[in-house]
């Protein structure tokens, strides 16, 4: 049975339910389908532990990158499949941050979520190589991404 079958009205016109699922579909079917791929070939060694990178930045006097996700999150998942593989993203993470993912379903997430006032995601915080915050952003392009973690290029 055809998908189209289940948004046809009797006189044989989708409808317009199914032509925005379809819209929906296709918006989202390239970005979701290869974001756990992209996830997996990503350059930046992602930490998960905030108090660990925390040490890790203060003894190598780098700032940390902190971002907040979610598996299930369309907007993250773009990010994982266009923003953060990107070389020239992934090079400027390696070469001035200690990075640090925090996904939100994750056991202890909530606590660290909370204290950092976290009311979506994607949600990216740069933090002082001391834990305190100096900028944070949302949903960004990768030409946004490189802005952010180096203002002074502009």
């Amino acid at each position: 049975m055809k998908l189209s079958h289940f948004f046809t009205t009797k006189n044989g016109h989708l409808a317009t339910a199914g032509i925005a699922l379809a819209v929906l579909l296709a918006t989202f079917a390239l970005p979701l389908a290869t974001a756990e791929k992209a996830s997996a070939d990503s350059k930046i060694d992602w930490q998960t532990n905030l108090d660990q990178a925390l040490k890790t930045a203060a003894a190598e006097g780098k700032p940390v990158l902190l971002r907040f996700s979610a598996g299930w999150c369309p907007p993250c998942l773009v990010m994982n499949a266009k923003v953060w593989p990107d070389a020239n993203v992934a090079c400027a993470v390696n070469s001035g941050y200690v990075p640090v993912e925090i996904d939100v379903d994750s056991p202890g997430a909530a606590e660290i979520a909370g204290k950092f006032r976290i009311q979506g995601v994607p949600s990216i915080i740069l933090l002082d190589s001391q834990g305190q915050e100096t900028s944070r952003a949302n949903f960004m392009s990768t030409k946004q991404t490189l802005r952010f973690l180096n203002p002074s290029a502009d």
